[in-house]
């Protein structure tokens, strides 16, 4: 009786299997080089300053928020950090380069919370917002461009 050979199966090399200390290694590389994104230092000091100024005027009692508010110290502290943190971010939106899932995701949810902002009561964005949003949707359809295209050489093939 002839036996069957699974030309697919016989084609790919053996898969050689990581040692668990090496899974370990590229996880302990991942994970510090997410604590020194620049990007994520970006998007959570955006989200703590814009948070931070919010709060503020919870405590402050001060007769038209002198303290909290964006003419008071603290307060324009606050929002100097949100606009150079949002044009940090703006600028890091890049269709050239390589960007981590979890950049991508840091990126998607200061979205989210800019727009969270409007539907809770703010009115428009402020231009550091909009160029953000703007520069994140750019990056976007880049990579939804870049995707596609590599699908339609795939099925062409």
């Amino acid at each position: 009786m002839a036996e069957i050979i699974d030309l697919h199966r016989s084609a790919r090399p053996p898969r050689e299997r990581a040692s668990a200390i090496d899974q370990v290694d590229r996880k302990v590389v991942r994970i510090r080089q997410e604590k020194t994104s620049p990007l994520i230092r970006a998007a959570v000091g955006y989200v703590h300053a814009v948070t931070a100024y919010e709060a503020g005027f919870m405590v402050d009692s001060t007769q038209d928020w002198q303290v909290a508010g964006a003419g008071g110290a603290l307060g324009a502290k606050q929002i100097r950090k949100a606009k150079r943190s949002l044009r940090e971010l703006a600028s890091m939106c890049r269709s050239d380069g390589y960007q981590s899932s979890v950049e991508m995701k840091a990126k998607a949810q200061v979205v989210g919370f800019i727009m969270g902002k409007l539907t809770d009561g703010e009115r428009d964005l402020d231009l550091n917002q909009s160029d953000f949003i703007r520069a994140f949707a750019a990056e976007i359809e880049y990579l939804y461009d870049a995707a596609y295209r590599l699908e339609w050489t795939k099925n062409r093939t």
